[in-house]
């Protein structure tokens, strides 16, 4: 299959292919854990890369961005004070991020279970 045939989810047929996560999926993913977190953060998009401020009471809290390397994405989460921290995926990053924004809010898990119909 020809890269511009591709229509997947993770596949990108545009300008945005060249870019580790598409503008528009980074901006969904950070507003949305934004808004589950109730971090009262506000958030600040580069238009022309994935990148993100997020500010409370005007001063910067966070920075996310994604960039492509030859290996693969990197995750970048940094704050005022503090190294910067590379992430090979976002798991990681949204973690590390989750403890910036809001440090009282403990680590959320996932579980999955089979329904037996009982």
């Amino acid at each position: 299959m020809r890269a511009e045939d591709s229509t997947g989810p993770d596949r990108a047929c545009d300008a945005d292919s060249a870019l580790a996560v598409p503008p528009a999926r980074f901006r969904v993913l950070l507003e949305g854990v934004a808004a589950a977190w109730e971090s009262g953060a506000e958030l600040r998009f580069d238009p022309a890369a994935p990148r993100c401020r997020f500010l409370r009471d005007g001063a910067e809290a966070a920075i996310v961005s994604v960039e492509r390397q030859p290996f693969g994405a990197v995750w970048r989460v940094a704050a005022p004070g503090r190294r910067e921290r590379a992430h090979a995926s976002v798991l990681p990053a949204l973690r590390g991020l989750r403890g910036l924004l809001c440090p009282e809010r403990p680590g959320g898990r996932v579980f999955f279970a089979r329904d037996d119909g009982a």
